[in-house]
């Protein structure tokens, strides 16, 4: 998890995402930072790691970095990319600023931000919302993991960037879990908290 610490009463910006590590978000936390932003990237279980986690490990780590803000008496703001749009969604259960003032407590989310993200129904999943997720040109799947082909995944991931750049980047991207695919959201924060 990356963090940079600013001291004001802004918001505590909270990322996670897919197939992403904390460094991939260093351009984003510099600019936040210099609107004196304190920003927390996520990185998941579900990423990189040697164990496949699944969607609700993911939504339980990203409660446990909002519950931790919200215990500082913290507001967070959290910006979802991608698949992390359902673990986020979800692991935001209880933590709403509304809930948090419900209970005469400080801290909570303030607001979703949804960027590129799923947002899905209740009783949805990745595997429900993206037909035929699996191998592909883009994706290629071995045993518990997902891999990203370097070469397709800059031409969509980064495709604002030259070429060379947008594939160095693309290279750090980790495998990610397969076993996220089934997780069903059980909680809709969107009809909650502001988005």
């Amino acid at each position: 998890m990356a963090t940079n610490s600013k001291h004001t009463d802004n918001p505590t910006i909270v990322v996670p995402g897919s197939f992403s590590t904390p460094p991939l978000y260093s351009g984003f936390i510099d600019q936040l930072s210099t609107h004196d932003y304190e920003t927390v990237v996520i990185e998941l279980p579900s990423v990189g790691g040697s164990t496949p986690a699944t969607m609700t490990d993911d939504a339980a780590h990203i409660q446990s970095v909002i519950a931790g803000l919200a215990n500082e008496g913290k507001d967070s703001i959290l910006v979802m990319h991608s698949y992390g749009g359902i673990p986020g969604t979800e692991g935001v259960k209880g933590f709403s600023k509304n809930d948090r003032e419900a209970s005469s407590k400080k801290g909570g989310v303030r607001a979703l931000v949804y960027v590129t993200a799923l947002v899905v129904a209740p009783g949805a999943s990745l595997a429900s919302t993206i037909e035929g997720a699996g191998n592909t040109d883009a994706v290629r799947v071995e045993g518990d993991f997902m891999y990203l082909n370097p070469i397709i995944n800059a031409q969509i991931t980064f495709s604002d960037l030259p070429s060379a750049e947008a594939e160095a980047w693309a290279a750090k991207m980790p495998h990610h879990s397969t076993a996220t695919f089934g997780g069903e959201l059980s909680y809709p924060a969107y009809r909650y908290i502001q988005t």
